[in-house]
């Protein structure tokens, strides 16, 4: 073994085992290219509406309409897909460079070349390179994002008060927690991508909810 390439020995052998097949299985999406521009309108009309449940259920209210609203615009397709398990912190430049760097050595291989061996070499440092830069950002977002979930739950925690009366939230408040909280779950009527999109038009019955359950103490 080249000490250029590898400082490792090598060990052959064989095992009866045969590559486990990709696993498939059928997933429910939604169509990204949206007309926001006519969904808008809709939501426009479907927030003028809510303002007549603001003392009711305006929270099964907006969740309906913005369900209805995204069926109509976004309909639900299923689609079947192959699990290719893969590392976390992968990205399609480190795949780039992997399909490079296989290129560079089956070409020195061939030709047995000094240029073709630098070459291969040069990519196989670009890569660790690579991959050890992606390693550190994947792991550093994580921490980021267990701080930045802390520091949501003190916002929270600030604005639900501490034993005592709470005082009503403001919408530029709601809006600024929104525009930094990307992720989506479940139980929203419509994903976060697209609340941010139309939160103008949203911003007040939601406000008007989280207000409301403040003063009730109850979370619908």
């Amino acid at each position: 073994m080249d000490k250029c390439i590898s400082d490792h020995k090598v060990i052959v052998f064989e095992l009866p085992y045969s590559k486990p097949k990709l696993l498939k299985r059928t997933i429910t999406c939604r169509k990204k290219n949206i007309d926001n521009r006519a969904l808008s309108t809709d939501i426009q009309r479907a927030a003028e509406d809510m303002k007549n449940d603001y003392n009711t259920n305006l929270v099964d209210t907006y969740n309906r309409k913005l369900k209805q609203l995204l069926n109509i615009h976004a309909p639900l397709r299923t689609r079947i897909v192959t699990d290719r398990p893969s590392a976390p912190w992968m990205t399609s430049h480190i795949k780039e460079l992997k399909t490079e760097r296989r290129r560079a050595e089956r070409k020195w291989r061939s030709t047995n070349l000094c240029i073709h061996k630098e070459i291969y070499r040069d990519l196989n440092r670009k890569l660790k390179n690579a991959i050890e830069t992606a390693k550190k950002y994947f792991y550093c977002h994580k921490i980021e994002e267990c701080v930045t979930s802390k520091a949501l739950y003190n916002v929270a925690k600030t604005l639900s008060g501490k034993g005592g009366s709470s005082s009503p939230v403001k919408k530029e408040d709601v809006m600024k927690i929104i525009n930094t909280s990307p992720k989506s779950c479940c139980l929203d009527p419509i994903p976060t991508p697209l609340l941010v999109i139309h939160l103008e038009h949203l911003i007040e019955p939601i406000t008007t909810m989280i207000n409301q359950s403040l003063l009730s103490g109850i979370v619908p």
